[in-house]
């Protein structure tokens, strides 16, 4: 077993620093706060879904190296679901989810991709390095059975009380990548006066927890419904 692959399974991440060159990087801060007006979901946040991204050259390229690269390194069957651009600064930051240690309700695959070189100063992605995912989806499944009548409670996540978790701020280059899976305690940096995060998140369904059959089945319908978009879009 490969170590991106042993450290995703075992830990919940893994990290690669530059993973994308400079080239890159500079196409999509020449879209970022294009894309960020026009795909508005909320203050700070925009989406891309998975259907739509070939619209996008200069990210579908970033997807398509990021897909082939996790395709190689890890065991799990995925695909993506929506790519978000992300610019968060010292107004968006409360006291509640993601900026306070959680796991997420619904189980994804999720890689950010650092815009600007990011520091602990200005918001870096903080994981656990000491928790087991696997132990931490019976909690996951556990909290759907109590609160399924109640789909609100905790929108988002499972909020992470425990006092025994080493929680790490991951702080790299511009151009880097961390990939976890949402089992794993995290939660968004707080970012300084002043200063400002920028990434891309990439979310992907995987079949950590679905029957293989069942996995495939959405998996074919999602290809099906890009290829249907594209197609439609080259004939109007």
């Amino acid at each position: 077993m490969n170590s991106i692959n042993y450290d995703l399974i075992n830990f919940g991440y893994f990290k690669i620093n530059e993973f994308f060159d400079k080239n890159e990087i500079i196409k999509i801060e020449n879209i970022f706060e294009n894309i960020l007006k026009e795909k508005l979901v909320n203050e700070n946040t925009a989406k891309i879904n998975y259907n739509e991204i070939y619209k996008y050259k200069s990210v579908n390229q970033l997807y398509k190296k990021l897909h082939n690269f996790l395709n190689k390194k890890i065991d799990y069957n995925f695909y993506l679901r929506n790519v978000w651009f992300i610019k968060t600064q010292n107004q968006h930051i409360r006291e509640e989810l993601p900026f306070i240690a959680h796991i997420d309700k619904k189980r994804y695959l999720k890689v950010f991709l650092y815009i600007n070189d990011i520091k602990k100063k200005n918001g870096a992605f903080t994981v656990s390095s000491n928790s087991n995912p696997k132990q931490n989806e019976k909690l996951r499944l556990n909290w759907w059975r109590e609160n399924i009548q109640d789909t609100e409670k905790d929108k988002h996540g499972l909020l992470c009380n425990k006092t025994d978790l080493n929680f790490v701020p991951i702080e790299m280059k511009k151009g880097s990548i961390v990939c976890f899976d949402t089992n794993t305690p995290h939660f968004a940096g707080k970012v300084e006066n002043g200063e400002v995060r920028k990434v891309l998140r990439f979310n992907f369904f995987f079949d950590a927890h679905v029957g293989k059959l069942s996995f495939l089945k959405q998996k074919s319908i999602a290809e099906i419904s890009k290829n249907f978009n594209y197609l439609k879009d080259l004939i109007s």
